[in-house]
């Protein structure tokens, strides 16, 4: 018996550990992945000086946080950064979880987080927000937890500067901060909750206040640019009102869901309706449907998909909560047969990629092409899904949801396998290996002799293209500055890369330039479009 009272003690560790496990093989093979998007923006955030680099409209912590890992990892580890704050993450959702589930349903949350394909996206993502802002949200609950379950002053001082951190990152903090104090005038009344959070919000202000003077362009910037101005909501809520808005709208719900995944959107539905979750697990539950109902009106609906992993932790909380004991068993069995038909759904059809905003075009064939969520080439910034698997997953959901509490293993193990699949597929993609053979021919083709400089590169890649030794002139295309960066072209000849030539089109300036002025050396293709082309200027 002492060696199985050792085994049982030691359960909870071992647990974690093999849930780390999965955290590190779904994540550590993307840090060394080629910059390629919006990370080319970042890395040179990270490059200008303090304070100077002012593109992204938010407030400085990210920039420092950039700043700081290009001092200690150099900038082409600068995914270190996001990884180990979603690697701090897994940890505080564990004790977060453990400390109001329980042992067992920490270790569940944990485990959620792990093989989430939105943890998975976020973990090595220059647009640090969904690392950084996910972590000091748990930060802030655990110390705002501390508080009200002893009233420590320390906690409450900790929970506001977690809040002033949250600020630093973005303005959107404010949201986080009204569902602690809805919860807080549920459980402890409003004057109370009021002299709490009108302390956090002054220590919060105190750490905003000394960035506000010691960067005041910056923070003009910041305010200017970052979504939330009584503008910037009426014009968002007004589109709503037209087709094109509602389409924005819908199209970006469509996306945040794909990566929240059927079993998050069955936790989320279930906490709501349970009497007993809706009191044990009311912090959880304010911060999930504040901020993200929040967060529609006050940012451009296409960062729903990076804003809504700010409360990805708490979502997996609150669907560990509705997982019983002995179901994982039962669920396991259930999780190979999906994985199946996802990997038959996913292999089966056409392979074509074309990296431009994608639309259903309601037929058979559209049901089975790759769709990229995100809109660039290479894996770790593209998550790549057929509409026909993402589509069963959630009917199979919503139709085993309907069949009552014996269907709960099958629909346990369907929402795990999705998310299993899609972080496998995400990181190693393993059904569909040539998804970023485009962007890797063009740095091979440009590294071959006889290609001519200066290089000028439309779209993004150049910092993929200087890690391989290659100089580049980045530009996007632009109608404006078309004539003065086509007059430069003819002046010093060279070659010319078209890295999204869909989104171009045949009969732009550009093209009709290069049609007069160049020879097209070669073209990529896959399924007969032409994705990338490479010309040599006459």
């Amino acid at each position: 018996m002492p060696a199985q009272e050792h085994i049982l003690r030691r359960g909870p560790l071992l647990g974690f550990l093999a849930t780390l496990a999965a955290f590190l093989a779904l994540r550590a093979p993307l840090l060394d992945y080629p910059y390629f998007g919006d990370d080319d923006f970042f890395v040179r955030e990270a490059l200008a000086p303090v304070g100077t680099f002012r593109g992204n409209g938010q407030p400085i912590l990210f920039g420092l946080l950039l700043k700081a890992g290009m001092a200690v990892f150099g900038w082409e580890w600068l995914r270190l950064v996001p990884f180990l704050f979603s690697l701090g993450t897994l940890g505080f959702t564990w004790i977060l979880g453990r400390r109001l589930l329980g042992t067992e349903k920490g270790l569940w949350a944990a485990g959620l987080l792990a093989l989430s394909p939105w943890s998975v996206f976020v973990a090595a993502q220059l647009d640090i927000y969904g690392a950084v802002f996910a972590l000091l949200v748990c930060g802030l609950c655990w110390f705002y937890w501390s508080w009200l379950e002893g009233g420590s002053l320390g906690s409450l001082v900790l929970a506001g500067l977690c809040f002033g951190l949250l600020w630093l990152s973005s303005l959107s903090a404010s949201l986080v901060l009204v569902a602690i104090a809805a919860h807080c005038a549920q459980e402890r009344g409003a004057k109370r909750a009021a002299m709490a959070m009108g302390f956090i919000f002054a220590v919060g202000l105190a750490m905003f206040s000394i960035y506000a003077v010691s960067f005041p362009g910056h923070f003009q910037l910041a305010l200017s640019k970052g979504g939330g101005t009584l503008e910037g909501m009426a014009a968002r809520l007004g589109s709503l009102s037209t087709p094109a808005g509602l389409r924005l709208y819908l199209n970006s719900f469509s996306k945040a869901l794909i990566f929240m995944g059927p079993l998050f959107c069955w936790g989320l539905v279930s906490g709501l309706i349970s009497k007993e979750s809706r009191r044990r697990l009311a912090l959880p539950l304010w911060l999930c449907l504040v901020y993200m109902a929040g967060i529609c009106l006050l940012l451009n609906p296409h960062k729903l998909v990076i804003y809504w992993t700010a409360v990805l932790p708490l979502l997996a909380i609150i669907t560990a909560a509705s997982i019983e004991r002995g179901e994982a068993a039962r669920a396991a069995a259930w999780s190979a047969a999906f994985m199946a038909v996802l990997a038959l759904l996913t292999w089966a059809g056409s392979y074509s990629v074309q990296p431009i905003h994608p639309r259903l075009n309601g037929s058979w064939e559209g049901l089975f092409r790759f769709l990229p969520v995100r809109i660039f080439f290479g894996p770790s910034l593209s998550f790549y899904v057929k509409p026909a698997a993402v589509l069963f997953a959630f009917i199979a959901c919503a139709a085993l949801a309907l069949r009552g509490a014996k269907a709960r293993a099958s629909l346990i193990g369907l929402g795990l396998a999705y998310s299993l699949f899609y972080s496998v597929e995400y990181t190693y993609s393993a059904l569909s290996p040539d998804l970023d053979r485009t962007g890797r021919e063009v740095l091979a083709a440009l590294s071959s002799p006889g290609v001519k400089p200066p290089i000028y590169l439309h779209g993004y890649g150049a910092l993929a293209c200087q890690k391989a030794g290659m100089k580049v002139d980045s530009f996007l295309y632009d109608a404006g500055e078309m004539p003065s960066l086509m007059a430069r072209m003819e002046k010093s000849r060279g070659t010319v890369v078209i890295m999204n030539s869909p989104a171009i089109g045949s009969d732009a300036e550009l093209k009709r330039f290069l049609a007069d002025k160049a020879v097209l050396v070669r073209a990529f293709s896959d399924s007969g479009t032409v994705l990338a082309e490479i010309w040599e200027l006459r």
